[in-house]
């Protein structure tokens, strides 16, 4: 990259916080999945593989997210997005909140389901801390001071449309006490 060039940018939504890159459409090329927590959205920029992408899709999330991360939570072979969000809306207020949003092959995405987290959550990340084969996940909370973990329960036959996700919260260092978080 030169000095003299001009990098190019893309418009997204508002109060940017977070950026992850997946493939959303199934066609090789590396997309982008970004986090505005001014908007309460993640935009997906499908990638063209040229290193330009096209105009922004906006999926809503909960309110006021900061992370998002990549996987294939219902097994089916299709990248999916899990958001953070800080502030929860309707009965889990004032309680951080993963958002998961399901990949429909085409770049667009299902409606979020919703599972509880920490006290302000600050980041997400996604491995398989169980040894299970399936995506968990992991969210830092800032204000409760702790790590939630979230165990994907999702049972084989693989996730099918309409089948609700199943993700076991527990909460590591403040007694690693388990709970059964249901969907939507």
């Amino acid at each position: 990259m030169g000095s003299s060039q001009v990098t190019p940018t893309f418009p997204t939504g508002t109060v940017v916080r977070s950026v992850a890159v997946g493939d959303f459409n199934g066609d090789g090329v590396p997309d982008l999945a970004v986090v505005n927590q001014g908007s309460d959205t993640v935009s997906v920029l499908l990638g063209n593989g040229d290193g330009t992408f096209y105009k922004a899709r906006n999926f809503v999330t909960d309110r006021s997210p900061v992370s998002v991360v990549v996987g294939d939570f219902n097994g089916d072979g299709v990248a999916d997005l899990a958001v953070v969000a800080i502030g929860a809306s309707g009965t889990f207020a004032g309680v951080g909140r993963v958002s998961v949003l399901l990949g429909n092959r085409n770049g667009t995405f299902q409606a979020a389901w919703n599972f509880g987290a920490g006290l302000h959550p600050s980041s997400v990340a996604v491995s398989d801390f169980n040894g299970d084969g399936k995506p968990d996940l992991a969210v830092g909370n800032l204000a409760s001071r702790n790590v939630s973990v979230l165990i994907n329960n999702t049972p084989p036959p693989r996730h099918r449309l309409g089948q609700p996700l199943d993700l076991l919260q527990s909460s590591l260092l403040t007694g690693g006490a388990a709970l059964d978080v249901g969907g939507r």
